[in-house]
């Protein structure tokens, strides 16, 4: 079965529509979030820019689950392959909050604060675009760049979290480096 193709057009609505859902979620949890614990932050800070430790709000989920926007199911129907359920993922961050819905572990939190360098280093609108238009491409989550990176990045961290390095060096030579597209 061949995979349908859609117009610029249609991919650029996409993109609008994403980065719409994008500022709902994160309007919706922001009240929520809590900052960083003094532990957390001081475990986090050989490895991430003190803006970021100190902007980022947390939300734990309890007896909810993230949904999916409306789109992601349109595009199923329409045949896409795409594998991609909110519902399942473990986190998700949203500008300079960072929701979780499974237990809220070291590893899960960095990977999550990558995304927030991410999110600093493209443009939230740069970053949901590239998402989105790799998304398309490949169908999975981990294959999208900027996921193949914070799951390189939060493999480095838990095979040695005492020996720190600068996400947003390694954000930002991805970027130079065009490695997102």
């Amino acid at each position: 079965m061949s995979v349908p193709q859609l117009s610029e057009a249609e991919i650029t609505q996409l993109v609008q529509q994403s980065f719409a859902f994008a500022c709902q979620q994160r309007d919706h949890f922001l009240p929520r979030g809590v900052a960083l614990s003094a532990v957390t932050t001081d475990m986090m800070r050989p490895f991430f820019p003190a803006e970021v430790l100190a902007s980022a709000r947390i939300v734990a989920l309890e007896n909810e689950r993230l949904s999916n926007p409306s789109f992601v199911t349109a595009l199923k129907a329409r045949g896409f392959p795409i594998s991609f359920d909110m519902s399942h993922i473990h986190g998700a961050a949203y500008f300079d909050v960072v929701v979780i819905q499974s237990d809220v572990t070291n590893r899960l939190l960095f990977h999550n604060l990558v995304h927030l360098v991410q999110h600093r280093a493209l443009g939230m609108d740069g970053w949901v675009g590239l998402y989105v238009r790799s998304m398309l491409k490949v169908g999975m989550a981990p294959a999208v760049p900027m996921e193949a990176q914070a799951y390189e990045l939060d493999h480095r961290f838990a095979t040695n979290p005492l020996v720190g390095f600068s996400v947003e060096e390694e954000v930002n030579s991805w970027k130079v480096k065009g490695r997102y597209a």
